[in-house]
């Protein structure tokens, strides 16, 4: 019995000691901001929060959708809203606030799953933002001569890389040495807009207790499998730190390789 447990205790000594992160990391959890209720500054409630859009390459959560509320809508498609204009720094629990009037909103623009591909035309872009009153995107820049038009499959290319969050969930995530290192069971979304989406890996080995990470989005590409890619190597994951508020802080920017342990 002494035997067995020097084994299944083997390498533990090694491993940093688990730091539980602030409460806004926790709160920023797509597993707790899911089916929330979602009001504006008049306490009035315009629906739940269903979904997040993240654009994988940057690594941005670029929009969030709002099931409207009542049987009525039912069936009724989801109202796409900026990501950074919600806010989670409210005094009612379970509840994140907009900044709109009901009037106003009950004309938002909505979406269904199938027209993701959409959100790459920058028409479309730019009518989500103007209509809640941001700035524009920019026009696209017209094509020198002689250049080529993007073909259709470019287009897709760049379409498949628009995800839904909870798409993303259960992904098998694959490292630069194209090693599995777990499956994405949660994901870290900043509603402030200042940091951009990250993946929680959890990974189980045999003889070990289960065992989360944190990993950057933005570089990362979805393989044809469905697997997720991300640009952080095997030894990145051994050496990884407990993920606190400086590591937060850092992610995303300089730091956008490494990932860390995460305890929840």
């Amino acid at each position: 019995m002494l035997a067995c447990f020097e084994v299944a205790t083997a390498g533990e000594t090694d491993t940093p000691q688990r730091e539980r992160p602030p409460q806004e990391i926790l709160e920023s959890r797509f597993s707790r901001m899911r089916g929330m209720r979602v009001e504006n500054v008049d306490a009035q409630h315009l629906g739940s929060l269903k979904d997040f859009v993240v654009e994988i390459r940057t690594g941005d959560a670029k929009y969030a959708l709002v099931a409207p509320s009542g049987l009525q809508n039912i069936r009724a498609r989801s109202r796409i809203v900026p990501a950074h204009l919600l806010s989670n720094a409210t005094a009612k629990e379970s509840t994140i606030s907009l900044d709109i009037s009901l009037e106003r909103w009950k004309n938002s623009p909505r979406i269904r799953k199938s027209e993701l591909e959409g959100l790459n035309d920058p028409a479309r872009e730019q009518q989500i933002q103007t209509y809640y009153l941001l700035t524009p995107a920019a026009p696209e820049k017209p094509r020198e001569a002689g250049a080529k038009p993007k073909t259709r499959e470019k287009e897709k290319s760049k379409a498949a890389e628009m995800k839904l969050a909870s798409d993303l969930l259960g992904s098998k995530v694959i490292n630069l040495q194209n090693q599995p290192m777990g499956r994405i069971s949660d994901l870290l979304i900043d509603l402030k807009g200042k940091k951009g989406a990250f993946v929680v890996v959890s990974e189980s080995k045999l003889l070990k207790k289960n065992e989360k990470f944190v990993a950057p989005l933005r570089g990362a590409h979805i393989l044809r499998a469905g697997e997720l890619a991300i640009q952080a190597s095997g030894l990145a994951f051994e050496q990884a730190r407990p993920f606190n508020d400086q590591a937060w802080q850092a992610l995303g920017t300089a730091d956008w390789k490494k990932v860390y342990r995460f305890a929840d």
